[in-house]
């Protein structure tokens, strides 16, 4: 059971679609955008 294995239905960073790259990085800085202004409110 080679690690490679496990992995045969997961894509590589390289064959992922551009759009599908950057609606998840738009996602995070979204969540850590939100994440910011609430602790700065609950900080008040």
């Amino acid at each position: 059971m080679a690690a490679s294995d496990s992995n045969d239905s997961s894509r590589q960073l390289d064959q992922t679609p551009t759009w599908a790259v950057a609606a998840v990085c738009t996602v995070f800085i979204l969540i850590s955008i939100a994440l910011e202004k609430s602790l700065h409110k609950l900080g008040m």
